[in-house]
């Protein structure tokens, strides 16, 4: 069965070093920024689609932990981090970074994450061919996080670029007309390029 792309992945807005970014306005989480494949997945046929809507070529890796996925999965539709060939860490698995429910909050598509799923800790290499959700801190333990990521990266396998910045009330928008749009409520700020 053939189907076509729900929604490109959500592009963040690119906020640079976190050292010099200036401060968020609202209320902010951070999660982990991995160094994959970005990917949106539907469950119900195993089909995946890179940032650019494209069929990802090396879909067949994520088998495992797709089955996996689509048993606790409350949609249809995932934005994931696909681990394979950028580094020899957690190869075949798949980082859930939001289910796309589009009338469902930050907070709230986080809390189906952290009850349907295993959250992969910052700093943390994970089991090749498993599913994990991202872990997600308030925007007040965001620079902690990001001392941490940067000094692991140091000396580990680059896994982790950088964090991105989520606003807590931010929906998952359906954009079908560009893969380089930007959602400005999305920041990604990288010390890894």
């Amino acid at each position: 069965m053939s189907i076509a792309l729900l929604t490109f992945p959500l592009r963040p807005v690119n906020g640079g070093n976190l050292d010099y970014a200036p401060p968020k306005i609202g209320d902010w989480a951070a999660e982990p920024k991995y160094n994959g494949w970005r990917s949106v997945v539907h469950l119900p046929t195993g089909t995946m689609w890179n940032r650019k809507g494209q069929p990802l070529s090396i879909a067949g890796c994520f088998q495992m932990a797709i089955e996996a996925l689509r048993e606790v999965s409350p949609c249809d539709w995932v934005d994931v981090e696909a681990l394979e060939r950028r580094h020899d860490v957690g190869k075949g698995s798949l980082i859930v970074l939001d289910y796309i429910l589009p009338q469902t909050s930050y907070l709230d598509r986080r809390v189906l994450i952290e009850q349907s799923l295993p959250i992969l800790a910052p700093c943390t290499e994970p089991d090749n061919n498993t599913v994990y959700g991202t872990a997600s801190v308030d925007w007040s333990d965001a620079q902690g996080i990001w001392d941490d990521l940067r000094a692991y990266g140091a000396t580990h396998k680059p896994l982790y670029e950088g964090i991105v910045a989520k606003r807590t009330d931010s929906l998952y928008p359906l954009q079908t007309d560009n893969p380089k749009t930007e959602y400005p409520l999305w920041l990604k700020h990288r010390y890894l390029k």
